[in-house]
This record gives C-alpha cells, sequence and structure tokens, in this order.
C-alpha cells in the first residue's frame, strides 16, 4: 500500500486489520457473486434441469444465481457441480510472515485410542491395550487377567 492509498477512506480502512478482514469478505463475497452471474451463461444446462438435480424449485436457483440470500459452501459446492463444474479452493497468504497452506491438506486420520481403562471384577484398574498398537512396550498387570496390562511408564 503506497501513501497516496492512505489519502482515500478506502486506504484507511484497508490498512487497518478490521478493515482488511472485511474487505477479505467482500472480495470473496463478489467472487461467488461473479461465478453465479456466469455459471448459466458458460454452460448448456437449463435452469430446469439444475432445479431438478438440486431438487429446489427454479425460484430458488434465480434467487441464489442473481445474488439473494446466503449461501454456503456446500450450497455452491452443488450449484457448481449440478452445472458441470467442481469447486477447488486456493488460498495464500495475505499476511508477511504467514507461510503458506500446503497442497496436501488432508487432516491425519482419527486413531482408536491404545488403551482404555477398565475396573476388573475385583475392583482393580487397569488399562486394556487395543492390539493395533505396538508402539508403547506394556506389562502384564494382573496374572489372572493376562488380557488386561498397563503402560510400562
Amino acid at each position: 500500500m503506497t501513501s497516496d492509498d492512505l489519502d482515500t477512506e478506502y486506504g484507511r480502512y484497508a490498512a487497518t486489520r478490521k478493515g482488511a478482514i472485511e474487505l477479505a469478505a467482500a472480495a470473496a463475497t463478489a467472487e461467488v457473486s461473479r461465478l453465479f452471474h456466469w455459471l448459466p451463461r458458460a454452460s448448456s444446462r437449463k435452469q430446469k434441469e439444475i432445479s431438478r438435480d438440486l431438487e429446489v424449485t427454479e425460484g430458488r436457483i434465480s434467487q441464489v444465481l442473481n445474488g439473494d440470500g446466503n449461501v454456503t459452501v456446500a450450497a455452491l459446492a452443488k450449484y457448481l457441480r449440478a452445472y458441470g463444474y467442481r469447486l477447488k479452493f486456493q488460498v495464500s497468504p495475505a499476511d508477511e510472515g504467514v507461510p503458506e497452506v500446503p497442497a496436501n491438506r488432508r487432516r491425519p486420520a482419527r486413531r482408536a485410542p491404545a488403551a482404555t481403562l477398565v475396573v476388573s471384577g475385583f475392583g482393580q484398574l487397569a488399562i486394556r491395550v487395543n492390539a493395533h498398537d505396538r508402539s508403547t512396550r506394556f506389562i502384564q498387570a494382573a496374572a489372572e487377567r493376562p488380557t488386561e496390562w498397563i503402560v510400562n511408564a
């Protein structure tokens, strides 16, 4: 941003943290609006087909395409797919020192807990180890209960 940019109300607002955040939201909203304006013109699909595919009225299709109402990310993805497109996100750092978002952003798969706390019929506490977890060493907790184990800390 140059010093000339700070001479305008917009420039002063954009230079604030709140202004930058609000203007980013406005830019994203405008981009989605342009997409909805462009979709029916670029696709050979008719509004009637889209309404049937999405199981909504043609009136609702018209509302969304004309920017009436708030559209969820899921709805945006559905409309794009109904017109033959798919949604892909691309983000980039807006501030210095913010790292790039990795291309493969999948969350790690959830794992079952490695062990479960159990109370035996004798009132003893023990930890039952799940068979799939071999990353920790274990010792047997009770001779009469060979399936109950405690973590060797």
